[in-house]
């Protein structure tokens, strides 16, 4: 935040300027903090969801084990088989889109306005740029880094205003 369009002395402008980072990082600790918890529990009910699938999935066998159908017994264990590639790749999906939105928002947030139009528009274009790749976010442009993305889309002309 600019406090120069205040009439104060450098020494206020200073000490300003320090309680609003100080403030600034405290939010954003508390922030990350938040998102750690929400993450943690978000994990622990997905484990809790796959284990409850795969314990129905295991009775299904179980009695299909028990009687005579060997055809029964096939047909439980692909829909086990299914079911639990069906709950993973769910998960992934729903954990590549939080990586990305939250890669996304820490962009905007950072380096555009506070012009809802051009938050939205360059939240477009870096969502656009980049990919979730083993849980870490990349650049679709295999010739650049994350820093050169952001530079690249920071530095466009195209982009200034």
């Amino acid at each position: 935040m600019n406090f120069d369009d205040y009439e104060l002395s450098d020494e206020v402008k200073a000490k300003i300027q320090a309680d609003y980072d100080a403030d600034i990082k405290g939010l954003k600790a508390k922030n990350s903090d938040l998102i750690d918890r929400e993450k943690t529990i978000k994990d622990d009910l997905e484990k809790v969801q796959l284990d409850f699938a795969t314990a129905e999935q295991d009775a299904k066998i179980a009695k299909a084990e028990s009687g005579d159908n060997v055809e029964a017994y096939k047909a439980a264990l692909a829909e086990k088989d299914a079911l639990i590639e069906s709950t993973n790749l769910a998960f992934v999906a729903k954990d590549n889109a939080r990586i990305t939105d939250m890669a996304v928002n820490e962009f905007v947030s950072s380096h555009v306005s506070a012009d809802p139009a051009v938050r939205n528009y360059m939240e477009g274009v870096y969502r656009d740029s980049i990919n979730v790749v083993d849980g870490k976010v990349a650049s679709k442009d295999v010739t650049k880094d994350m820093a050169a993305l952001n530079d690249s889309i920071i530095k466009n002309d195209a982009y200034k205003n």
